[in-house]
């Protein structure tokens, strides 16, 4: 593990084991993640080891993407597929990510570049109270420029917050904290993300819904519509 540092691996090691253990993560082999933002609703799917697909509501209309296993995929606002091929675009990295942090064994086993960063204060507001917790940081690397930075509570082990960033992308920034963790069956997982707008700064509270091992089938990935996919990849996914 040359790319991982001993120091980051043993704060994952110990969140592993308070999140319910390696043996019991590695058992999840699928994932479905419910949640309503503020204003859209998002579902993603994860089927271990390849395959992941987002469906969100927005007020102006529907956003579809996926990666099938073998290529990805994504809609746009007419409702048309684009066929993105055999390329990960930055948006299916993302939910690759952002599974990972859910299951964090994943980090001391893939081509992450794992760091000990330092000590940090978190403050986060509980009961209308702003609260310090002292948080160990991490930063991961990802080959496809990702970066995420993992906080994790010294106290309980749980990561608190996760900040992540796509190159020098700005319209591509993340910051969520992660609160109220609850068993699924005896896996830990956060209940309600706050999440943190880069631009306006403005906070969002949302409550999560997590179904572990509902036997999400392989067609649940395939673009929609496959008969009318466009070969043209000229339209971004957001």
């Amino acid at each position: 593990m040359e790319n991982k540092d001993a120091k980051a691996v043993k704060i994952i090691e110990k969140a592993v084991k308070k999140i319910g253990g390696r043996k019991r993560l590695k058992a999840v082999q699928d994932l479905k993640i419910e949640a309503q933002y503020a204003t859209y609703s998002d579902t993603i799917l994860y089927r271990s080891p390849d395959r992941v697909r987002r469906d969100s509501n927005f007020p102006w209309g529907k956003l579809q993407m996926g990666f099938d296993g073998l290529k990805s995929w994504h809609t746009v606002e007419s409702g048309k597929t684009i066929d993105d091929g055999k390329k990960h675009t930055p948006a299916i990295q993302w939910l690759f990510h952002f599974v990972d942090t859910l299951l964090l064994h994943r980090l001391t086993e893939n081509e992450a570049r794992v760091k000990f960063v330092g000590s940090r204060v978190v403050e986060v507001i509980e009961k209308d109270e702003i609260v310090k917790h002292n948080t160990d940081l991490v930063r991961i690397s990802y080959p496809d420029e990702w970066v995420f930075l993992l906080y994790f509570n010294r106290k309980t082990g749980f990561p608190l917050k996760f900040e992540c960033v796509h190159g020098k992308e700005e319209n591509r920034k993340l910051a969520r904290f992660l609160r109220h963790y609850r068993s699924h069956h005896k896996i830990m997982l956060p209940q309600r993300i706050i999440e943190i707008n880069p631009h306006n700064k403005q906070r969002t509270k949302t409550r999560v819904k997590y179904t572990l091992n509902a036997k999400v089938r392989r067609r649940e990935f395939r673009a929609p519509a496959a008969s009318e996919t466009s070969a043209s990849s000229g339209a971004k996914a957001s």
